[in-house]
């Protein structure tokens, strides 16, 4: 502490300056004193992630167990949720890391890009749309629509596309479980957007079609996400590197691919 800081304080006042600063100082011995024994030994280490419903589903099993393999010492817990939501539980310190779908995020919040997913439109074989080489969104706006809850960036991607050109389906069932919405989607209640990755192995068997959009295709961004100017825990720390080392920019199902082979040979 410089002289002429504290020369204009009481003598109290310097004193209470004095505390507050070597109180300041001693947390950050205190915390980095709890990273470097992290560091050195893992086995306490814990770390809970945030991670959207789709990729819950589809690629952090294989993504997690393969972290695992490799750092047996660290816990990871995972909680699911709609990106939007994900993004108020880093703010709100219930996660150190998230991996999202992207949406505007607030200026709190440091993403790193980790890969990217088609969005695309869904219906039933036996589906009058199904019959079409393409389809366009105002035509799509006179069907029902099944869409993902209001927090999720597939459907916030949507709507965009929707409102850009002045359009609004004319009904809208709303639903969180993908799962539930590929059903609807199959017993021919409505058409859907889903990311890809979700609805690969429907497609391949022929239970849902996909029709190409006559106004270009939609595509989401996928990030982690954390608070920004925060200092991660060890284990977050490697989880996030270990993340930067297995991602892949362009496409998330080749990503999803790799890392299953990958899991599948360890």
């Amino acid at each position: 502490i410089k002289t002429r800081d504290v020369v204009p304080l009481g003598g109290g006042m310097a004193f209470i300056a004095l505390y507050e600063y070597g109180e300041k100082i001693f947390t950050l011995v205190d915390e980095a004193t709890k990273a470097v024994q992290e560091l050195q030994d893992l086995k306490h280490g814990h770390l809970r992630v945030g991670v959207t419903q789709a990729l819950a589903q589809y690629l952090m099993p294989s993504l997690i167990s393969d972290f695992q393999d490799r750092y047996p010492r660290i816990a990871v817990s995972m909680d699911g949720g709609s990106s939007r939501g994900l993004v108020e539980g880093i703010l709100q310190h219930r996660y150190e890391l998230a991996v999202v779908a992207r949406v505007p995020y607030p200026e709190r919040i440091t993403f790193i890009p980790y890969t990217r997913d088609e969005i695309l439109l869904v219906v039933s074989p036996h589906h009058a749309l199904a019959r079409k080489k393409k389809v366009s969104l105002s035509e799509l706006a006179k069907e029902p629509v099944i869409l993902t809850d209001a927090k999720s960036a597939v459907k916030f991607s949507v709507w965009k596309g929707f409102e850009k050109r002045g359009l609004h389906p004319a009904s809208i069932i709303e639903a969180g479980n993908i799962e539930f919405i590929k059903q609807l989607v199959e017993k021919g209640k409505g058409y859907s957007f889903l990311a890809s990755i979700c609805v690969r192995e429907e497609i391949k068997q022929g239970v849902l079609s996909t029709i190409p959009l006559e106004n270009g295709i939609f595509t989401m961004d996928i990030d982690v996400i954390h608070l920004k100017g925060k200092t991660l825990s060890p284990a977050a720390s490697t989880f996030l590197t270990f993340m930067q080392k297995h991602r892949d920019l362009t496409s998330l199902g080749k990503l999803t691919d790799e890392i299953t082979k990958g899991a599948g040979t360890s």
